[in-house]
């Protein structure tokens, strides 16, 4: 129901389109807008595998500079840090920047 009403209230809003896509684990459709390229959309469906990758790399670097084990609000910062790392890294390629 949420997504019904965010999708209809973005429609509202902004006037996106909406279009139904293949899940590729799952025989249920899903929605996506319209005018997002295709290879964005793929960029931020592998983008939580990416960021957990990142986020696990730079964790020693962290330790290291901090000087002591991570907590949980320190793997928060460096996870922050390595979704708009990983998210710099979706858009690039394809033409976006991030200005």
């Amino acid at each position: 129901m949420y997504n019904g009403v965010l999708s209809d209230f973005l429609t509202q809003a902004l006037g996106w389109g909406w279009k139904s896509t293949r899940r590729p684990h799952s025989q249920v459709p899903k929605c996506e807008v319209a005018s997002v390229p295709e290879e964005l959309q793929k960029g931020f469906s592998t983008g939580s595998s990416a960021i957990e990758i990142a986020t696990n790399a730079m964790i020693p670097d962290f330790v290291a500079l901090a000087g002591c084990f991570v907590c949980t609000d320190d793997v928060a910062i460096v996870t922050f840090s390595a979704t708009l790392a990983g998210y710099a890294a979706i858009f690039e390629p394809i033409g976006y920047s991030q200005n």
